[in-house]
This record gives structure tokens, C-alpha cells and sequence, in this order.
């Protein structure tokens, strides 16, 4: 469990010297150092260090942990968890300096191996602060949002007004500088894709998880892979062809089923979809009602039915589900 008091620091305060003697602290020792209008939330014990960014501002709990901060800890990883007080994209020049300071690069010196995280927004973090030599597992990253440099995204209207110009302001910038730089996206959502599309491919891993759409965070985590990626990562045993296989577990998911369907030309396998969505989330009120208003919009009532009376979730699950000739389909018409 985590310290019930972690120690709040001054803001002169260095944190290498908390990770040099770390084996000296309790194990589940705890500072908190402001940063601006940032939190420094570190957990030095451990031989390998994970960087943790937001992927909001979670401002209505000030004093939440790091993401993913719990299943790090319980694999043996030090955690420095950077959490915001506004979603400002990590813009701010306070936290600038310090991923520049003597500090912090003594600090990620004294650790094994190092690895930068999050999703969204707190993937642009990942990308840009990596250092040189660490290791990048990003979720569906955006690269800049300067409205000059990637105009076709339009989702965070009043975040494409913030300063784009300076430090670590790009991406694709901070990125050429890591060992290697996991990504994982969805190769159908465009706009992420375009994002991915700006990383260069010498260090790149693309981790492709089609028809999950975004965020992705989420959707990994009810499949169990979320929380397997960082130590797989760290070991070397994160490979495009273990992801492969793994993700496979996606057709778990009512989404992927219900995304599917979005792109098939035929009512007859459109309510073929629906219907082991439904199956699948049968103990999801909120999905099943989803499904009832797809069905509906699209006078499927009656083919849904029989495909519902025809369909088992237990075909569903196994390494050869009977959505994989859909899915073959749809690939070969997407070429």
C-alpha cells in the first residue's frame, strides 16, 4: 500500500538524493514536490524507474496518485507520477526547467532502466520530455496540437490556443531521442493515425489495436493488457508479434464488435455483429441500450432477432472466433 503521509517537500528541494538513498526509505515512501502548476508525486524505490504523466487534469481530487500508480508499485518499479492542476498539455515553463535541471537528469541516472508513460495527453508528455537512451509506451499520443502543424485535429479547440512555440512543444521531437517508442493506436481512427504517422520510424513500435477506436487506456485494461505492457517493455519481451496475439483478446469487447459493425456493407452482418455485441455485454445496461438504438436506426429489428437466437457467446471467445472471417473481410476491403 502506498504511504498514508507522503512527505511534502520544498520547492528548492532536489529529489535525487531521495532515489540515491532510496534503499535506506521505507519501501512505499512517498514525496510530493510542487512544481508550478504541477505535482511531482515519487515513489524512489525500485531498480527501474516509470514516468507516469496525466492524462487530465483530475483537478476535483488534488491528492489522487499517479496514473496507473498501483499496478507499477506491485511489479517493483519506482514511479515519479507528474500530475496537473489545469489540462494545460504539460506547457508550463516550471516543469520545462525541471526536465532540464541537473536534477532530474541525476535523478533518472540512478535508475536501471527508465520508461516514459501515458495516454492522450499525457502520451504527448511521454513522447516529448523522453530522455536519451530511456524507453516511450504511449496510448493513442497526440504530437502537437500547433493549429500550423497538424490542422486536420480539431478535438481540443480551446488547447489549440495554448502556446505551441518553445520547449518541448513537438513530439516527434522528444521521441527521436528514446531507445525505442511504443505506441499503441487504432490503424482505422485517422487522426490518430496522422499523429503516429509524424514519429520517426527508426525507433518506432507500432502497437496496432484495430477497431477499438480512443481512448484505448480503458479498453486494454478490461482485456488485461493494460498494466502487462511497462514491465514487457522494460524486458525486452514487448515485440510486435507478442501484440499480435494479445490483442486478438479485443473480440472480448462488445466495442470492437459494435465498430465492426460501422464499416460493413450488409444488413444481414451488421446484425450479425450486433448480436454478439449483445451477448458479449450482457451485464452492460448502458452498451445493450446502445445496441437496441443501432438496431432500431437501422430497421434491423427483425434480422437482429434471429441473428440473436442463432448466436452464442461462447463461439465468441478462442483463437478462431467466428468474427474472423468478418474481420478478414473487412481488412481485404479496407486495402
Amino acid at each position: 500500500m502506498e504511504s498514508a503521509e507522503p512527505r511534502q517537500l520544498g520547492t528548492e528541494a532536489g529529489l535525487t538524493p531521495l532515489a540515491r538513498d532510496r534503499t535506506s526509505l521505507p519501501q512505499d515512501f512517498r514525496a510530493l514536490k510542487e512544481v508550478g502548476e504541477y505535482q511531482l508525486d515519487f515513489t524512489p524505490e525500485g531498480e527501474d524507474l516509470v514516468l507516469s504523466f496525466d492524462a487530465d487534469d483530475s483537478s476535483a481530487n488534488p491528492d489522487r496518485l499517479p496514473w496507473l500508480y498501483r499496478p507499477f508499485r506491485d511489479q517493483g518499479l519506482a514511479v515519479l507520477g507528474v500530475k496537473m492542476k489545469r489540462a494545460d498539455w504539460f506547457r508550463g515553463e516550471a516543469l520545462h526547467d525541471f526536465f532540464q535541471s541537473p536534477d532530474f537528469r541525476l535523478l533518472i541516472g540512478g535508475y536501471d532502466r527508465v520508461l516514459f508513460t501515458g495516454s492522450s495527453m499525457g502520451g504527448f508528455a511521454a513522447l516529448t520530455f523522453s530522455t536519451p537512451g530511456s524507453l516511450v509506451l504511449a496510448h493513442n499520443p497526440q504530437t502537437s496540437l500547433d493549429p500550423a502543424l497538424t490542422p486536420w485535429d480539431t478535438r481540443f479547440p480551446e488547447s489549440r490556443s495554448l502556446d505551441w512555440n518553445g520547449r518541448f512543444a513537438r513530439a516527434e521531437d522528444g521521441a527521436r531521442q528514446a531507445a525505442r517508442v511504443f505506441v499503441t493506436y487504432d490503424p482505422f481512427d485517422a487522426i490518430d493515425s496522422r499523429h503516429v504517422d509524424r514519429l520517426d520510424p527508426a525507433n518506432l513500435v507500432r502497437l496496432k489495436a484495430p477497431l477499438l477506436g480512443t481512448p484505448l487506456p480503458g479498453f486494454l485494461r478490461r482485456i488485461g493488457l493494460l498494466t502487462e505492457l511497462v514491465p514487457l517493455a522494460l524486458s525486452g519481451e514487448l515485440t510486435p508479434e507478442w501484440w499480435y496475439g494479445a490483442i486478438r483478446k479485443r473480440r472480448e469487447l462488445a466495442r470492437y464488435h459494435l465498430l465492426m459493425a460501422h464499416h460493413v456493407d450488409t444488413p444481414d452482418r451488421v446484425a450479425r455483429l450486433m448480436a454478439r455485441a449483445w451477448h458479449i455485454s450482457a451485464d452492460e445496461r448502458r452498451t445493450q441500450d446502445r445496441i437496441r438504438r443501432m438496431v432500431a436506426s437501422r430497421k434491423l429489428d427483425e434480422l437482429f432477432e434471429r441473428q440473436l437466437a442463432e448466436e452464442k457467446a461462447s463461439r465468441i471467445s478462442g483463437p478462431a472466433g467466428p468474427d474472423e472471417d468478418l474481420f478478414r473481410r473487412f481488412m481485404e476491403g479496407r486495402a
